[in-house]
């Protein structure tokens, strides 16, 4: 056993966020995307996203656009919370996108648009899949 004793840090949870500051985009179960403030910001804080899909490298991106647009989806801002949330469940069904499990992926910028890549999953959620139907 050595005798170098630890040098503890006491960790003053008031001046900790308790948002992951990293821009973070869920795929949900249910079909749905969720994102953080983070990612939101980084996609321009849109009223609407246009869904892109490279089928050869499974990259998911996000265009902005306007409530109307053809193919735009809403994004919605969870009460309560500082997530923002869109549908998204008939693009995982038509590109056969597993969503067996909800995943969670850091959003990355190719070129100019803001997307996700499908085979990187930062973490994925456990809070999902113990449900009982």
């Amino acid at each position: 056993m050595s005798s170098t004793q630890p040098s503890w840090e006491r960790f003053d949870h008031t001046g900790a966020s308790k948002s992951d500051k990293r821009p973070l985009v869920s795929l949900q179960r249910s079909g749905g995307f969720q994102m953080n403030r983070a990612a939101f910001e980084m996609m321009g804080q849109p009223e609407a996203l246009q869904l892109l899909f490279d089928r050869s490298r499974k990259l998911v991106g996000f265009q902005k656009a306007k409530l109307g647009d053809r193919a735009a989806y809403a994004v919605r801002k969870a009460p309560h919370s500082d997530t923002y949330a869109m549908s998204g469940k008939a693009f995982a069904n038509f590109y056969d996108i597993d969503i067996a499990e909800t995943r969670r992926y850091l959003l990355q910028m190719y070129g100019d648009t803001p997307g996700v890549d499908l085979n990187m999953p930062d973490a994925t959620s456990n809070r999902a899949t113990h449900r009982t139907r």
